[in-house]
């Protein structure tokens, strides 16, 4: 349901968050939705998930991903168990903090945006503290 209110919203807000010919990467695209929906308003997306569209375990393999190259980090509905977030801070720490390349280590630091829509669902189980 958060992909459709996120799919919305990017459509929505087209002048403040400007898709056309950008960079997006969608984090656990599930069926894919938001990133349909990024590539009708013009942008160029890498959708990621666990399996079926390009494989993405967070804090893991992020080498494989050039972070400078993302303009936006979008997602929805992604994290259902409370282990999942650190491997996603790492992950989005990866994305949004990237250094381009430079001779030397001179890089200059490309921030992308991150566009969320989620409801962290965290119960407490187990004994009384």
């Amino acid at each position: 349901m958060r992909g459709v209110r996120l799919a919305r919203f990017l459509e929505a807000n087209q002048q403040r968050y400007p898709l056309a010919g950008r960079s997006v990467l969608e984090l656990g695209a599930g069926t894919g939705l938001v990133s349909i929906v990024c590539s009708l308003l013009g942008a160029h997306v890498t959708a990621t998930d666990l399996k079926e569209v390009r494989e993405l375990s967070w804090g893991r393999g992020l080498s494989a991903f050039d972070a400078a190259a993302y303009d936006y980090v979008v997602a929805s509905d992604l994290v259902y168990r409370e282990a999942s977030l650190g491997p996603l801070a790492l992950t989005l720490r990866h994305f949004l903090d990237a250094t381009t390349g430079g001779e030397g280590g001179g890089g200059t630091t490309a921030t992308a945006t991150a566009l969320f829509a989620l409801k962290l669902r965290f119960g407490f189980c187990g004994s009384e503290v």
